[in-house]
């Protein structure tokens, strides 16, 4: 099924073919356990929700303005079944949409910095 991956470990956003099941996310995401993330336009974004992980290790990006840390997919949401279907996004749309953003220590806790657009 069409996708989308945002990438920051390679730092790039690109279309991809997936098994909309859990085993094919685990595996485009590199994880054990996906989390639902935002609903963006019809379509839905799918993080990594492994909870034994090292946040911190992991390069982060942020999507509309929202943080988020490793590899997401989006894929097209049927809004009145929640069934999963191809993404019609295209890779154009969502990259203006991600900033790749890396964490600073401050006095105030962690914060995050972005890159201007990509």
């Amino acid at each position: 099924m069409r996708a989308i991956l945002i990438d920051p470990f390679e730092q790039k956003v690109v279309e991809i073919d997936v098994n909309h099941e859990c085993e094919g996310l685990y595996e485009a995401i590199g994880c054990q356990w996906v989390e639902c993330g935002p609903v963006i336009t019809g379509h839905m974004m799918f993080v990594n929700g492994d909870e034994q992980r090292n946040l911190l290790s992991e390069p982060f990006f942020s999507y509309d303005g929202s943080v988020y840390s490793g590899r997401a997919v989006i894929l097209g949401l049927c809004l009145k079944t929640g069934a999963s279907l191809p993404c019609t996004m295209t890779v154009e749309e969502v990259v203006a949409q991600v900033r790749w953003a890396y964490p600073v220590l401050g006095a105030g806790g962690i914060q995050f910095v972005s890159e201007v657009p990509l």
